[in-house]
């Protein structure tokens, strides 16, 4: 009887149940292991053997569980515990979970003490809510951070992702700027698929790192005409590996369309794609934030990376500007007169260039032109009958007319679109 009893005590709730130390729970053991055992099975001379049952009143479920939220699984996981005695004294307690906990009453504060899962704090005190729920269920749900392996598979953090040696384009930033800078032809980039799998559960990661970041051109053609397709292709994959490895080290995996887009809207032309144009008042709206808010941590969009797109687009601005034909429908625009009559691809292409080059410049709607139109003719009449040149006009009702849009709008509207604009009304 002895040997069972010990056995059924160590092993209580298969190890998540322990023994209570309140007053009810000692009666209740000092009952059950009164220590005159019986001759045998009913032999209740010196203690009632029902009595010896009875132990299992001072069982308490005390187990603290951590579990990971993407796998749901048991995991190991260092916390550190406030607790405090019966004259009012605190202590901590750096313990290794799945383990046996202090009693509920005595606890004060939970830690999680780990630089692979993102902290959580959790004050009893303040919380009584929370304490309630943690006795009832007994489980801690945490995040794994990016790049860390868990305590089962990695016990020593010798296989993070922040210790790994990389180089080429998977461990330089640089190439969200430009990925051209490096080729994506190295040992790092043939085993960036198998690197990310190791390190990563979430399928949308492998897929795209399977997909995404493997170079195929080394067997392709080696011809002259086949070369820019092959450069191209290759700054596609250093890019989408810098862009993987950006958001997987930074916990934003979120962010990873958001990098594909602003790639796209570098290499493609505006009449391409009408998305393009979307895509661009989106990232003017996102710069304009930035830059009115003061930032207290990184942004999640590197700002970099947006300044490469609006250097990109700017190139692509000054060849509209080169084209006679735009400039015309241009002139058409701002001037309040309709676009002229062409086809239906032509009028399509047209209003994509028209509608990039207005949303890159951060030129005004129709109604703001139409309003600082009528300011700027009156303006040059009035300076006109003074004897006042229009050119010496010019600059400070530019000035003007940058800073209304700015404060009515919050635009920042270039300079070189004001000067289209006014060139176009003036040539009417």
């Amino acid at each position: 009887m002895a040997n069972h009893m010990a056995m059924g005590l160590l092993f209580l709730g298969g190890g998540r149940y322990t023994l209570g130390n309140s007053d009810a729970a000692i009666c209740s053991l000092l009952a059950s292991f009164y220590p005159r055992f019986p001759l045998f099975g009913y032999d209740n001379r010196f203690h009632l053997q029902a009595l010896r049952h009875i132990w299992v009143l001072a069982v308490e479920p005390r187990c603290l569980i951590p579990r990971d939220v993407d796998s749901r699984k048991v995991i190991f996981l260092p916390v550190k515990i406030k607790v405090a005695d019966t004259t009012g004294k605190t202590g901590s307690l750096q313990l290794m979970a799945p383990t046996l906990t202090h009693d509920f009453d005595a606890i004060r504060a939970l830690r999680v003490d780990s630089p692979r899962y993102w902290p959580i704090f959790v004050d009893y005190d303040q919380t009584p809510q929370f304490k309630d729920s943690f006795i009832r269920n007994q489980t801690l749900w945490v995040k794994r951070r990016r790049g860390y392996l868990g305590y089962y598979e990695d016990p020593h953090c010798a296989r993070s992702s922040f210790v790994r040696s990389t180089g080429g384009a998977t461990g330089d930033i640089v190439c969200l700027d430009i990925p051209e800078l490096l080729d994506s032809h190295t040992q790092s980039s043939r085993d960036f698929s198998e690197f990310m799998i190791s390190f990563s559960e979430d399928d949308r990661i492998t897929t795209f790192a399977e997909r995404l970041c493997s170079d195929d051109t080394r067997m392709s053609s080696t011809k002259a005409v086949d070369k820019p397709r092959i450069q191209a292709e290759r700054a596609w994959v250093t890019f989408c590996q810098a862009a993987l490895m950006d958001c997987f080290a930074a916990d934003k995996p979120a962010i990873l369309p958001a990098y594909m887009t602003m790639h796209a809207m570098r290499t493609r032309n505006p009449e391409e794609s009408g998305t393009t144009t979307a895509a661009m008042l989106d990232l003017v709206m996102l710069q304009g934030w930035y830059r009115r808010t003061k930032m207290l941590r990184p942004p999640l969009v590197r700002t970099q990376v947006i300044k490469s797109v609006f250097l990109a687009s700017a190139g692509k601005l000054d060849a509209l500007r080169q084209n006679e034909v735009f400039m015309g429908h241009l002139r058409d625009y701002v001037n309040g007169r309709s676009m002229n009559e062409a086809g239906g691809q032509s009028r399509r292409v047209i209003g994509r260039q028209l509608a990039f080059y207005l949303s890159q410049s951060e030129t005004p709607p129709i109604s703001t032109l139409s309003a600082l139109k009528i300011l700027y003719v009156e303006t040059v009449q009035g300076g006109v009958t003074k004897g006042i040149a229009p050119n010496s006009l010019r600059s400070a009702l530019m000035m003007i007319m940058k800073e209304t849009v700015k404060k009515t709008l919050g635009l920042e509207w270039q300079w070189e679109a004001i000067l289209d604009v006014i060139l176009c009304w003036m040539r009417g």
